[in-house]
């Protein structure tokens, strides 16, 4: 493969090798330039299975809610005997199974973005072919562009209308509608090297967000029993109740992507009335023994770019995907511990808590403001913005905060 330029384009980099300069003595080129030569090698069968995995990736399902319901009847998702990993291990695996039994491929509706005169333009210029003179098919070709431009951005305002006379999302239609998201094809470190390999850019993110959410203060543990500490003997206060299981899956929002167990919050609100005995028992076995499913320990990171250069790491959000299951678990805790943590914080505090507004708050600044002004007295307002600061957060301090609270050490244990 020979081209008289000095590189080759390529978006599939694993199928060439050798990539070289030739022919420098035997061509004059009349240039600086030079011929570069490079050997393609493709394997068909791993080329054939990867294109089998994103086409796979592409295929749209969806879930019948009423088989669904009449398969998981059939099925025992206690997870029988064992630890808590295996018995994990077999209810998240006969989610899955029920679901995958339940769900439907969906034929794709092709070019729905595009309008049936665009298509028939479309048409027309593939069957005129190379009858067309040049200035013709120009002429073509640019009345597209401005029907296919015109067409996804109708599109995507009629998707946003449907939204909001849905009352649903219309943060999520406009993502839905996105084209494309740009991944950085480059990271620039702190001492100014450009990171241009995946595996060099993938380690950068590892080391940089380990060493921001890593700790670099040290909390003594707050050792004064709470008053709100209960005695972890009696196995019946702890028990997880079924009406726990189904509160908190009810809370869960539907539409969130899934994390490693791949389930989804639709799933469990469809087979909450089956799941709500199994996961009682499990999560009941999990607060008195304190072992977690290993599962549980990892998650599904994506970046998020926020603002400023994409090429500065420090300008992503991080995005953990957890497992559905764990977020489960941890809604049972939260909902235990609400009331105690309501009591214990202030009306001041409206962020962040069920029930309260910063509207108030607004109103209250709106008040003051008004109020100091008439008398002419001298106001001050500060407002504080912390760097990454649910990132750079002692964990320890958190805990000791809730056990100052009366948060019995055994619930987040």
């Amino acid at each position: 493969m020979f081209h008289e330029i000095d590189f080759i384009l390529t978006n599939c980099l694993r199928l060439f090798h050798n990539v070289g300069v030739t022919g420098e003595s035997r061509f004059n080129i009349g240039s600086d330039h030079r011929l570069v030569r490079a050997t393609i090698a493709i394997k068909p069968k791993e080329e054939r299975r990867r294109l089998a995995a994103y086409h796979s990736k592409r295929i749209r399902y969806e879930l019948n809610e009423e088989t669904l319901k009449t398969l998981a009847a059939t099925v025992d998702f206690t997870g029988g005997s064992g630890n808590v990993h295996t018995r994990y291990e077999k209810v998240t695996s006969a989610i899955r199974t029920v679901v995958k039994d339940a769900s439907q491929r969906v034929k794709s509706k092709p070019r729905e973005r595009l309008s049936e005169v665009t298509l028939q333009m479309l048409a027309t210029r593939k069957e005129l072919g190379k009858t067309m003179t040049p200035v013709a098919r120009t002429v073509l070709n640019k009345a597209i562009r401005v029907r296919v431009k015109n067409d996804y951005r109708e599109y995507a305002a009629r998707r946003a209308r449907e939204a909001a006379g849905k009352a649903t999302s219309i943060k999520r239609t406009f993502i839905s509608t996105r084209l494309k998201t740009t991944t950085p094809e480059c990271l620039t470190k702190t001492d100014g090297t450009v990171l241009r390999n995946r595996k060099d850019i993938e380690e950068e993110i590892r080391t940089f967000f380990q060493d921001l959410f890593s700790s670099k203060v040290h909390v003594e543990a707050y050792s004064e029993p709470s008053e709100g500490e209960n005695d972890k003997s009696d196995k019946e206060e702890w028990r997880v109740l079924e009406s726990e299981v189904m509160q908190a899956i009810r809370q869960m929002k539907s539409g969130k992507a899934p994390g490693p167990d791949q389930i989804r919050p639709e799933h469990l609100k469809c087979l909450k009335e089956v799941l709500a005995r199994p996961l009682a028992d499990l999560f009941t076995e999990m607060l008195d023994s304190g072992i977690v499913p290993k599962d549980w320990l990892s998650s599904h990171t994506i970046l998020i770019h926020k603002k400023g250069a994409r090429d500065i790491l420090a300008n992503y959000r991080p995005i953990a995907l957890l497992s559905t299951m764990l977020k489960v678990f941890s809604r049972v805790i939260l909902n235990r511990i609400r009331h105690i943590l309501n009591m214990n914080t202030g009306k001041e505090q409206a962020g962040f808590r069920e029930g309260f507004s910063t509207i108030d708050q607004i109103h209250v600044i709106s008040q003051l403001t008004e109020r100091f002004r008439e008398y002419r007295i001298p106001l001050c307002y500060l407002f504080i913005d912390f760097k990454k600061a649910f990132d750079t957060g002692e964990h320890q301090a958190v805990l000791n905060a809730l056990t100052a609270f009366g948060v019995p050490e055994d619930t987040w244990k």
